[in-house]
């Protein structure tokens, strides 16, 4: 069973960081952890079209800059590899993916779910953070 669970469904870089670097710090802690993507998140990858949310568009290079300092990469292909190989898992939408014809263009660290399936990891968290930035 999944302890915690980082819901995220915007596509801006600033997201997908988040939401990945609360993942793998919450592992280093000894959390059971896992991230899951929709919609807007799901297509930045599947595009690979990563962009900063509009009023953060300032400060994208400094952004880039901590999370190498914090040994992080800049690139979100990168970080959710780095995730994936510490353990956290990784979730997408099924059913996004088959609305907008993604799903062959994710990365294969992304494992597709139901979000409708009762005995889904998704259920069965026991905390829900959802990264809205």
């Amino acid at each position: 069973m999944t302890d915690t669970l980082i819901f995220c469904g915007q596509g801006y870089s600033n997201s997908l960081f988040v939401s990945l670097g609360l993942a793998m710090a919450s592992k280093l802690q000894g959390a059971d952890v896992a991230v899951f993507f929709s919609q807007g998140a799901m297509v930045a990858f599947a595009e690979e079209r990563f962009e900063p949310a509009p009023l953060l568009s300032p400060y994208a290079e400094a952004m880039a800059e901590e999370m190498k300092k914090l040994g992080f990469s800049a690139d979100p292909v990168e970080m959710l590899k780095m995730a994936k190989g510490a353990g956290v898992t990784i979730y997408g939408c099924g059913t996004s993916a088959r609305s907008f014809g993604i799903a062959d263009r994710l990365p294969p660290e992304m494992e597709l779910l139901e979000m409708g399936d009762p005995h889904s990891p998704l259920m069965e968290a026991k905390k829900v953070i959802t990264i809205a930035l």
